[in-house]
Order: structure tokens, then sequence, then C-alpha cells
């Protein structure tokens, strides 16, 4: 973390240049065989790298930390086709018998294969230098900041974060509407914000502030199999369009659809239990209104990204 030992002289710098090391690693695997593994755990330490990044801007304006931000949420934007292609192909799992979604499966896994090489060029050896020259410079600013900062200063910065991020979700799921794709979707992304900012801030703040983990972890798991369930059925129904066995495809979307109902049902439940834990008032739509399926979605123009 970040500030995970800013008791010690040189802990900060040392905490950076760890999460440094992690994502190097992630980096060399991804770029040598960009599987579904090694693609999802890049993305992983790249989050976990821009939480700290928030959490340095909460305390100086230097723009070169600024910089290597902006770096790192193109890592996720050039990686996010390919991790959706992956995701769809995990998920035609769930419907595999059909023996009318090979084709549509075959169609994938060679849009897969195709991006996958695409993405191993893209993680060359001049973006990773961009990085490693930008860490270089955040390196020496986070050295300066550690030793003119006061403990207390990096608390109080760590503590206005969390709040930021824990009020966004709070926000996200007051409003949510589960047949409503788009704030499902604000929601995720507030849940894991949230979640990583908090990660990152925990060895400053205690162990108290990731004291809801487990069931931020359980939400996040329900909402991301929701959508990945979801963008698959979309793409199936829009691959079926016009297909000779077009009836017998939609027994497939039906069974996803179904599948993905199910999921978010477990979003609801587990959010109530979440705000009930945070000892706040859930938000309306899930207490007040009955489940119903997303029926709606289906017709929903909105673009679901990772």
């Amino acid at each position: 973390m970040i500030f995970g030992l800013v008791r010690q002289r040189g802990g900060l710098v040392s905490s950076f240049e760890q999460s440094s090391k992690e994502f190097s690693k992630a980096w060399t695997k991804a770029r040598s065989a960009a599987s579904s593994d090694s693609i999802h755990s890049l993305r992983v330490r790249t989050r976990r790298i821009l939480a700290r990044l928030e959490l340095s801007q909460a305390l100086t304006t230097d723009p070169q930390i600024e910089k290597l931000h902006r770096r790192f949420k193109k890592v996720l934007k050039r990686l996010g086709p390919l991790r959706d292609l992956q995701v769809q192909l995990d998920s035609v799992s769930q419907v595999w018998r059909f023996e009318e979604i090979w084709d549509f499966k075959r169609e994938i896994k060679e849009r897969e294969q195709t991006e996958a090489s695409r993405a191993e060029e893209k993680l060359d050896r001049g973006r990773k230098r961009q990085l490693d020259d930008g860490f270089s410079e955040v390196r020496f600013s986070l050295q300066i900041l550690q030793e003119s900062l006061r403990k207390r200063d990096i608390q109080r910065a760590c503590e206005r974060m969390v709040s930021i991020r824990l009020m966004e979700f709070l926000q996200a799921s007051g409003g949510l509407d589960p047949v409503d794709a788009e704030s499902l979707h604000r929601m995720r992304i507030a849940l894991k914000r949230w979640r990583y900012i908090s990660e990152a801030a925990s060895p400053v703040l205690g162990e108290s502030v990731t004291a809801h983990s487990h069931r931020v972890r359980v939400l996040q798991r329900f909402m991301g199999e929701a959508r990945d369930i979801e963008l698959l059925r979309r793409k199936l129904a829009e691959w079926a369009v016009g297909n000779p066995r077009e009836a017998s495809l939609a027994r497939a979307c039906a069974r996803l659809e179904q599948k993905r109902d199910a999921l978010i049902k477990e979003v609801v439940n587990a959010s109530r239990e979440l705000h009930q834990h945070l000892q706040v008032e859930p938000p309306t739509p899930i207490v007040e209104k009955t489940y119903v399926p997303l029926a709606s979605a289906a017709a929903a123009n909105t673009t679901i990204r990772a």
C-alpha cells in the first residue's frame, strides 16, 4: 500500500516500489501470453496502482502524478475489449449444451485471439518504459512528500478520499433500479472505486476501513457476473438476428436471461446486507420494489464496459 509504512523511514517510497514490481511482473506475464488470467491480473494491479496514485493526488498537486495516473487509465482502456471477449468465452459455457451456439462461440474465440495479439503488441517495451519513467519521477515526489508531511496530514487525506468514494457508492446504490442496466453499472463502478481506495488507505487508517471487505467482494462478484451474463446475452441476441436457427437461439438467450435475473436478485440481497452493516438506510428501490426481471435491459442501448 502506498502509505503502508509511513511510520518507517522510506516506507512510503518502498511501498510504492513494491506495487511497481507487482505491476511489472503482471505486465510481463500478460505480454508473453495474453490469457484470461494474466489480463485479469494486470487489470487488478493497474486498479490498485490507480488507487494509490489517487491517494497521492489528495496530498499534492504534482503534475507528474496526474500524468502517470492518465497513463495507467490508458492501460485499462486498451485491455478492455480483450477482457470483454475473454469473459464472454467464459460465460458462454452457461449455455454450452445448445449446439446452435457453437458457431457463435467459435466466432468469439477467433476475435479473442485477434484481440490478444493486438494486446500483446500494445504491451510493448516502449509503453512499459514510459510507465517506468513515470514511476521514477513519482518516486522522487513521494520521497519529498514523505519527509515533509506530518502523519496526521496523511491520515486526514486518506480519510477524506475514503469518505468521498464511500459517498459515491451510497449515492449510486441509492439510485439503484434493478431493472436498469445503466443504474447497476454505475453502482458497480462506484463499489470498485471505494473498495480499492479503502485497501490502499487501510495501513494508515487501520483495519476498520476494510471491515466490510468480504461483503464488498461478494457484492462485486455478483454484480460482475450479472454484467458478464448480460453482455453475452446481448451479443448472442444480436448474432441470432437473421440466423436460420434464430428460434432455437432464443432458447439460449432465455437461459442467459434467467441466469442474469437470478444474479440480480443476489445483487439486491447482498446490497441490502452491506447497507445494514454500514448502518445506513438501504436504497429505496432495494427495500420497496418487488423484483422485476430485466426485460427493459434487453432493449437498453447502454454500452457496458469493464
